[in-house]
C-alpha cells in the first residue's frame, strides 16, 4: 500500500512538472515565432544597405532552431501532463478533485477563454517589439556601422505604418504581456488536463450538460420506473404548450398551484410515519390521500414499521429466553451438585459403617454422573454451536442408520413403556453426511421419545425424499401438555416438561440443530396437540 502511495505522488508530480514544461514552451514558443516575423521584415530589398544580411540570416537561423525546440518541448510536456493526468485509488479510478465536477462544458469555453487570452497577449507583445526600446535592440543587432537607430527606425516606422509608430515603449507591457500569455496557457493546460481526467474515468458524456439531457430523455423511454416517467410526462405537459401559446403560461400556473400542495400534504404524511418510526412509536401508520408513489411509500414505511416492531418482539423474547438459559442452567447445576453435599454430609456425621452408607454412596453416584453428562453436553453443545467439531462427510444410507438406531434403543423403549414403530423400506436412501454426527442426532432424537412420550403408545420413525434432501420423521404423543412454540424447544436447557424432574439436561434438541448445521441439513420441529413431530433434512447424494 505504501508503495502504490508513493508512486500516485510520483505520478502527480510529474503531470504537474509536464504541464510547466508545456506552459514555459508555448511561451518561449510564441516569443521566437514573434521574433522571426520581426526579423523576416528586414531581410526585404527596402532595408538593402542598412542591414547586415549575413547577422540577420544568423539570427533568424537560430530563432527557428529556438522556434522548432521550444514546439517539440510544448508537445512532449502536453502529451506527458495527459498521460500522467490524475491520481488512482485503491479500484483503480481515477480520484477526481471540485474542478474535475464542475460540467465539461463550462471547462472546454474556460479553455477558449484562455485561447482568446492568449491570442489577445501575443497581439500586445508584438505591438510591445515594434515599439520604443525592444526596436532600438532589435536594430542595434542587426544594424550596419555608419547607420544610425534613429534613421532604420523611422524607416520601419514608415514601412509599418502608423500602428505601431506611435506606441509607447513600455517594459511593463513586455513582461505583462508574457505574465498574461503565462497565466493563459497554464489554466487551459489546468482545464484541459481535468477534461482528460474525466475521459479516463469515462465519465465524460454522464457528467456533462449534453450527456445529462439524452440520458433523461433516455430514461423517459427505457426506465422501468413510472413515477419517473409520469414526472417527465408532467413537465412536458405543464410546459411544452407556451412554445405554441404564450398563454398558456396561466393555465400552466393554475395547474401547479392545484397539483403541488395536495403532494405536499401527502409528503407531509410520510414524513410525519418516518418521524414517528424513528421515534418508536410502530402502531403509527402512514395513510395518504392519493394513489401513486407516495401511496406505494407509505406502504413500505408501514411494513418497515410492522417488520420493525416483530423485531423489537422478538428482542424481547430473546431476552426472556436468556434469562431463562441462566435460570435453568443454574438449576440444573445446582440440584446435583445440592443433593450430593447432602449426602456426603449424612456420611461424614454416620460414618461409613453406618448400614445406610451404600445407598449414600449410589445417590452421590448417580448425581455426579448427571453433572458429568450435563457437563459433557454442555461443552460438546458449545463446539457444535462454534463449528469448532472436525467434520468428514460421507455417503451413508439413511434408511439403514434410522433402523440400526432404533434396534439398539430398543430397550429403553421397552422400559418407557412406548412401541416404535419403524416404516419398513428396503429402498436405500442415500444423504452427504457424517456418520457420527448424524447417529448423535437420530440417537438425540429417539432417547426424547423414550423420555417425555407417553407410556402406552406408539411413536413412528419413516425416511422419505424430498427434493434435495432425504428426510427422517419421527411422531409421538407427548406425555406432558405442550404449551409453547416448536422454537422455544429448540433453545438450550429447554424442556418439554416444565417441572425439569427428567433426567435430561435439555441441550439435546439444540445439539442435533447445531450438528445438522455443520451438513448443511436442518432440524424442524412441529406441535399439533400432545402429538409431537421431528423432522431431520439431510443433503441428498448428488444434491449437495
Amino acid at each position: 500500500m505504501r508503495e502504490q502511495v508513493v508512486r500516485d505522488e510520483f505520478r502527480g508530480l510529474k503531470s504537474r512538472f509536464a504541464t510547466l514544461v508545456a506552459t514555459v514552451s508555448m511561451v518561449f514558443l510564441i516569443v521566437s515565432a514573434n521574433r522571426i516575423i520581426v526579423y523576416e521584415a528586414y531581410t526585404s530589398e527596402y532595408f538593402n544597405g542598412y542591414v547586415d544580411k549575413n547577422k540577420l540570416v544568423g539570427i533568424l537561423t537560430t530563432n527557428f532552431i529556438l522556434l522548432i525546440v521550444f514546439g517539440a518541448f510544448t508537445i512532449a510536456g502536453v502529451i506527458f501532463a495527459i498521460y500522467f493526468a490524475g491520481k488512482y485509488d485503491r479500484k483503480g479510478r481515477i480520484q477526481l478533485n471540485l474542478l474535475d465536477r464542475i460540467f465539461p462544458e463550462l471547462r472546454i469555453l474556460g479553455i477558449f477563454i484562455m485561447g482568446i487570452g492568449v491570442v489577445y497577449s501575443e497581439e500586445v507583445f508584438y505591438g510591445y517589439i515594434f515599439s520604443g526600446k525592444s526596436l532600438s535592440h532589435i536594430l542595434r543587432t542587426i544594424v550596419k556601422h555608419g547607420v544610425t537607430v534613429k534613421e532604420l527606425r523611422a524607416r520601419s516606422s514608415a514601412g509599418l505604418g502608423e500602428e505601431y509608430s506611435t506606441f509607447k515603449p513600455e517594459w511593463v507591457q513586455g513582461f505583462g504581456s508574457l505574465a498574461l500569455m503565462a497565466v493563459c496557457v497554464l489554466l487551459a493546460m489546468i482545464l484541459l488536463t481535468s477534461l482528460v481526467k474525466n475521459i479516463k474515468n469515462d465519465d465524460f458524456f454522464e457528467r456533462s450538460i449534453i450527456g445529462k439531457v439524452l440520458m433523461g430523455i433516455y430514461n423517459i423511454f427505457v426506465s422501468k420506473d413510472i413515477t419517473m416517467k409520469r414526472l417527465y410526462l408532467l413537465i412536458i405537459v405543464t410546459f411544452a404548450p407556451v412554445y405554441i401559446w404564450q398563454g398558456w403560461i396561466f393555465v400552466a400556473m393554475i395547474l401547479i398551484i392545484i397539483f403541488v400542495p395536495r403532494y405536499y400534504h401527502d409528503y407531509a404524511r410520510v414524513r410525519q410515519g418516518l418521524r414517528a418510526i424513528k421515534e418508536g412509536d410502530f402502531d403509527k401508520k402512514v395513510v395518504v390521500r392519493h394513489r401513486g408513489e407516495f401511496e406505494r411509500l407509505a406502504n413500505d414505511i408501514n411494513e418497515i414499521a410492522k417488520a420493525e416492531e416483530i423485531a423489537l418482539e422478538n428482542e424481547l423474547r430473546s431476552q426472556r429466553l436468556r434469562n431463562e438459559l441462566i435460570s435453568n442452567v443454574s438449576h440444573d447445576l445446582k440440584t446435583p451438585l445440592t443433593s450430593m453435599v447432602t449426602y456426603i454430609d449424612l456420611l461424614k456425621m454416620q460414618g461409613l459403617d453406618s448400614p445406610d452408607a451404600m445407598s449414600y454412596l449410589e445417590i452421590i453416584d448417580q448425581k455426579t454422573k448427571r453433572l458429568q453428562k450435563l457437563s459433557g453436553d454442555l461443552f460438546e453443545a458449545t463446539k457444535a454451536s462454534s463449528g469448532a467439531m472436525p467434520i468428514s462427510i460421507e455417503v451413508i444410507d439413511l434408511n439403514g442408520m434410522a433402523q440400526q438406531v432404533v434396534g439398539e434403543l430398543n430397550d429403553i423403549f421397552v422400559a418407557a413403556d412406548v412401541e416404535v414403530h419403524c416404516e419398513k423400506n428396503d429402498e436405500h436412501v442415500y444423504v452427504n453426511a457424517d456418520g457420527k454426527m448424524l447417529w448423535r442426532v437420530i440417537e438425540n432424537l429417539l432417547t426424547n421419545v423414550s423420555k417425555y412420550s407417553m407410556p402406552g403408545t406408539r411413536a413412528y420413525v419413516k425416511v422419505r425424499e424430498m427434493g434435495k434432501f432425504a428426510a427422517l420423521e419421527i411422531s409421538n404423543v407427548s406425555r406432558d401438555a405442550l404449551d409453547m412454540e416448536p422454537d422455544e424447544l429448540m433453545e438450550r436447557f429447554k424442556r418439554g416438561d416444565k417441572s425439569r424432574n427428567t433426567e435430561g439436561s435439555g441441550l439435546g434438541l439444540a445439539i442435533a440443530r447445531d450438528l445438522m448445521h455443520m451438513m448443511d441439513g436442518d432440524v424442524r420441529l412441529g406441535i399439533d396437540g400432545d402429538l409431537f413431530k421431528a423432522r431431520v433434512l439431510i443433503p441428498r447424494v448428488g444434491q449437495r
